[in-house]
């Protein structure tokens, strides 16, 4: 059995950050992601810390800017208006409230909502390897050190098998967060590529949403900034056909002025830089941070080669996530690089204008179910000493059952994805690259991971969809 008294006696072999000195957040004087984003995935300051005092700064930070909350609410549905207005504007009759006489009745207001419902929770689960539990105690060879953060070696077996088992976790919600499908019976939650489309509707009426609906833009595989002419037709926004020569970087630019125009009508608040960014496979940031360069700079007989050009295109480089940046209006927009399923098959890439909030309306979420609850249900821990929780309820211990001497343990996560406002959330599709340097990828289960020996193995698993209304 494993329990919290087992659980601190491992962690006595590795005193990490039990003293508030060795490892603490400086939110006021750091210039990274905490004082945007306060929940990240994984902290090194959370509850029962372990995997996030390992590897809190391995995962992606998408998952910072989109933001991490515990839910104890399985069937979630978000009611979000779709018009207000005087009395008969939905049959086209409104009646204007002037009124002449002060003793006459006077007209009502009416509005319009639509219900999205996110029912339930994925599941992502992982045994560690099963391991002789008379062994524990005894050094293993030196072959794969492992680090916290304050520098200190793992070397507690089952703290090892933790963080690798989790390392592994986590990649596949990298995954999902991208290509998550909840219809596909075997406990996923829908990703970006699934909730950011077109053609919502009411779940409870099953009405048409149109004002919810998001950005599809299909880039038919066009490269970023073509050497020679402008992008040919073949090009489609919602199923609309894009006018022909229309540059990668004139519809990002558009994209946002469009969700800055919508955040305005929207009476949540200011849309402030920090809360869109756009994100794309790290392979394809530097050509399109020249494409973007050029956009400004290559007219005139002026080219890249420029003294100005240089300068202007080194100081996009940066930014909020260390992966550079753009100018839209007066809104500055970092861009964070992603590879976990971007890539597809054939060489393209997709890419995605993200709205994580307007003011301080939240408009992306993660989710997860904090086992805490569960490990703490029945009056306290002792009801159910053979469960642990890890990082502030995130992961879930619990023993997989072994014979004899032998045990294992099972880690699992239960996470979801809410989208509150699609209409704030854009994904472009097809975006070709014509850079020298080859495409890879950090993510194993890619045909451009970096080992070959696995990219030969792997089936053709990749993003391929190319459908833009609802599933």
């Amino acid at each position: 059995m494993f329990n919290q008294q087992q659980y601190k006696m491992h962690q006595s072999i590795n005193p990490i950050a039990r003293q508030h000195g060795v490892i603490e957040r400086h939110d006021a004087t750091e210039t990274g992601l905490y004082p945007l984003y306060n929940n990240p995935l994984l902290d090194i300051c959370s509850e029962n810390g372990l995997i996030g005092l390992a590897l809190s700064g391995t995962y992606n930070k998408l998952f910072d800017f989109i933001g991490l909350e515990a839910s104890n609410v399985d069937n979630k549905t978000i009611q979000s208006l779709t018009y207000m207005g005087v009395e008969g504007t939905a049959a086209g009759t409104a009646t204007l409230p002037w009124q002449a006489d002060p003793c006459d009745d006077r007209a009502s207001s009416e509005w319009g909502s639509c219900a999205l419902n996110f029912n339930g929770f994925g599941r992502l689960s992982l045994r560690t390897p099963v391991r002789d539990i008379t062994q524990a105690a005894i050094k293993k060879c030196e072959i794969q050190p492992e680090y916290f953060y304050d520098g200190a070696r793992v070397t507690d077996e089952l703290q090892w098998d933790f963080i690798h088992t989790s390392k592994s976790l986590f990649s596949s919600l990298h995954n999902a967060l991208i290509v998550g499908n909840k219809s596909s019976g075997d406990e996923q939650f829908d990703g970006l590529q699934r909730l950011i489309k077109t053609g919502y509707v009411d779940t409870e009426t099953g009405e048409v949403c149109s004002s919810l609906d998001s950005n599809v833009i299909d880039y038919n595989e066009q490269s970023m900034c073509p050497p020679t002419a402008s992008p040919t037709a073949g090009i489609t926004w919602n199923g609309n056909a894009v006018p022909g020569g229309t540059t990668l970087i004139q519809i990002v630019e558009e994209v946002i002025h469009v969700t800055m125009q919508r955040a305005a009508m929207s009476s949540y608040g200011d849309l402030n830089s920090g809360n869109v960014v756009i994100v794309m496979p790290n392979s394809w940031i530097s050509e399109f941070l020249d494409c973007y360069t050029c956009a400004k700079y290559c007219t005139d007989g002026i080219g890249m080669d420029s003294k100005d050009a240089r300068e202007y295109r080194e100081s996009l480089n940066g930014g909020l996530f260390n992966a550079g940046s753009i100018r839209v209006a007066n809104l500055i927009v970092p861009i964070i690089g992603y590879d976990h399923s971007l890539i597809n098959a054939s060489g393209t890439a997709d890419m995605y204008i993200l709205t994580n909030k307007i003011g301080q309306q939240p408009l992306i979420r993660m989710e997860y179910n904090d086992f805490r609850r569960v490990v703490n249900a029945g009056g306290g821990v002792t009801s159910r000493p053979q469960l642990f929780a890890l990082d502030d309820g995130k992961l879930l211990v619990m023993p997989s059952g072994n014979a004899g001497t032998c045990d294992s343990f099972i880690l699992e996560l239960q996470p979801r994805l809410i989208v509150r406002a699609p209409w704030a959330q854009t994904r472009i599709q097809d975006v070709a690259r014509s850079a020298i340097s080859p495409t890879i990828s950090g993510d194993s289960s890619s045909t451009f991971y970096i080992e070959s020996n696995l990219v030969s193995s792997i089936a053709t698993t990749t993003t391929t969809t190319t459908t833009t209304t609802a599933p």
